[in-house]
């Protein structure tokens, strides 16, 4: 079962579509950052089997919100470079694995066994086995704990002994952590939950899944979820520092852009072909370094 691409969809937008009927179209912008990523890095035939994941997809999902939050965590997995047997799992495990019981659906795994391999099954087993310990230490750190930050060392200490455990409970395969990075990460940049949840989330972007990153080599991930975090948690000083650092990037300009192009000049001098560019550090790393510093932006 290979997706084809039809030639419009009802609001006119070229879409995905597969050869099978009453499945959920699949949108065209998701489909072709994720193909073209993909094509960056994996063979075709790797290529061609994600094409049929997400036709599976399309067939198991139960609306297109689900299908464009899936497209989603498979374009994150994908810029992380994740094997097809990784990205397979990490996008199935949406459909595959029941939330409430922590399992994978019995009549779902047969037939990713069947399509797609024992290998993809054994990580979708470790997803959901994965996912029941999170839920534990979810509900017996949040159910009855006001969610508020302690600067202590004793709240230092429980951050990283979370962090250990999610070591522990990943098991033998590094992917499924990734996963819960990519699901993670994913659910922040949308944005779409309740202030309360988002604010859950935030909260453990920064306990858990950023050090988690971190530990893991993953440092933009690292990066970009302390900023998501940040926003939400703290998003006064967010927008001050935001508004700090525009300011100093309009004062800034012609400066960074002329000692940029002064180190093409001299790179081309020895024969470098250099991309040079200026970057600020970002936000999260921004307002500690402010804090204690007084809040001198120079």
């Amino acid at each position: 079962m290979v997706a084809s691409l039809s030639d419009s969809s009802e609001d006119g937008a070229s879409v995905i579509t597969p050869p099978i009927s009453s499945l959920l179209p699949l949108p065209s912008g998701l489909m072709e950052r994720l193909r073209r990523t993909l094509g960056t890095y994996l063979p075709v035939s790797d290529q061609t089997l994600i094409d049929e994941v997400c036709s599976f997809i399309a067939e198991q999902a139960t609306d297109e919100a689900q299908v464009r939050d899936i497209l989603t965590v498979g374009g994150i997995l994908a810029d992380m470079h994740i094997d097809a047997t990784g990205i397979t799992a990490g996008m199935i495990q949406h459909v595959a694995v029941d939330p409430t019981k922590h399992a994978v659906i019995p009549e779902i795994g047969r037939r990713v066994t069947d399509e797609f391999g024992a290998d993809v099954y054994y990580l979708l087993e470790n997803v959901a086995h994965f996912s029941a310990i999170e839920a534990q230490r979810r509900n017996k750190h949040f159910a009855n704990t006001p969610r508020k930050r302690e600067g202590n060392e004793q709240a230092r200490h429980a951050q990283l002994e979370k962090v250990r455990k999610m070591f522990v409970a990943m098991g033998d395969d590094p992917r499924i952590v990734v996963f819960k990075l990519a699901d993670h990460l994913a659910q922040m940049r949308e944005r779409t939950l309740p202030p309360d949840d988002m604010l859950l989330l935030a909260e453990e972007s920064r306990d858990i899944y950023a050090p988690l990153a971190g530990r893991l080599g993953m440092g933009r991930v690292e990066a970009e979820l302390d900023d998501l975090a940040f926003a939400i948690v703290q998003p006064e000083d967010f927008r001050r520092v935001t508004n700090l650092v525009e300011q100093v990037r309009q004062e800034q300009k012609g400066y960074i852009d002329r000692v940029c192009q002064m180190l093409r000049d001299e790179g081309a001098k020895v024969d470098i072909t250099a991309d040079v560019a200026g970057r600020y550090k970002h936000m999260w790393s921004i307002y500690r370094k402010l804090a204690r510093n007084g809040w001198d932006i120079h």
